[in-house]
């Protein structure tokens, strides 16, 4: 049995540090002392062994309207630019994370050692543990002020849903052309790139600024790619090759087309390539 430094205590790497520990190792993780705030509507688009077991999945129906091309000029600026509209299936079972992560925190909160990772922890920690898992936002942990962190900004307006939890959701992916008014600017409601309706929470996505604020509308971020190989060579002096942080999580790796459940996928893949994988 190994350890395994997890940094991080989000649903993230709850997961990273319950791959861990399926995979027969021993998870130390360094976080926060609070859990983090998760909405209603996230969902992990495949189930998560020991955790999703007991967890009834929503039902969510996809709708794409308008063209592929639409879709990734309204998200990206670009008609050709690669997009997740192909990749779309009609339906998916989603797993609602919020009560995965209330699970996760009851498994693994008691094992968080308290404390707010600096750059010179990092050094440390990839010296003392044979792999070392970031949750971090990969843009925070960089140290090299050259490196590109592409991006979407977005503007997010959600109404939590009053009612119990739904069984069935839906989400509604939009390529219909934009309309503009004369001074260039899209038409306040038709620009919208993503629309959800989960658990009852009704969500929408926008790639411009509202014309209005108010409760409910928040900036968001989309991470697109990142040039950033920060952290991946440092060498401990008992090191028969470099050792890394490997980074889980759609903001650590800062790419497109990271899930949710990917955390925990990730890394199991990342303990096997390390020689530390076991089917459990």
């Amino acid at each position: 049995m190994s350890q395994v430094a997890i940094i991080g205590s989000g649903h993230n790497a709850l997961l990273a540090a319950h791959a861990v520990e399926r995979s027969g190792h021993e998870p130390v993780i360094f976080g926060g002392a609070e859990p983090a705030p998760v909405q209603r509507s996230m969902f992990y688009a495949q189930p998560i062994p020991g955790v999703t077991d007991s967890i009834k999945p929503v039902r969510i129906s996809i709708l794409k309207r308008g063209s592929r091309g639409e879709y990734a000029l309204r998200l990206y600026g670009d008609r050709d630019h690669e997009c997740s509209w192909d990749e779309l299936p009609r339906q998916i079972d989603g797993y609602p994370i919020r009560p995965a992560y209330n699970m996760l925190w009851m498994m693994y909160s008691r094992e968080i050692n308290q404390i707010t990772v600096q750059m010179d922890d990092l050094v440390s920690l990839m010296r003392s543990y044979p792999v070392v898992i970031s949750t971090l936002n990969a843009s925070h942990i960089c140290i090299n002020p050259y490196h590109k962190f592409r991006k979407v900004d977005t503007k997010v307006l959600r109404i939590p849903g009053t009612e119990p939890a739904h069984r069935l959701g839906q989400m509604i992916y939009n390529g219909e052309t934009v309309f503009h008014k004369p001074d260039g600017r899209a038409v306040t409601g038709t620009d919208w790139f993503r629309y959800s309706e989960i658990n009852g929470d009704q969500v929408w996505e926008y790639t411009s600024e509202l014309e209005r604020e108010g409760p409910g509308i928040s900036e968001g971020v989309k991470p697109i790619s990142n040039t950033c190989d920060c952290w991946q060579t440092e060498v401990s002096d008992s090191a028969i090759r470099p050792r890394q942080v490997h980074r889980v999580g759609r903001f650590a790796k800062w790419q497109r087309g990271v899930q949710n459940h990917h955390a925990f996928q990730d890394t199991m893949s990342i303990l096997a390539t390390e020689g530390l994988g076991r089917s459990v």
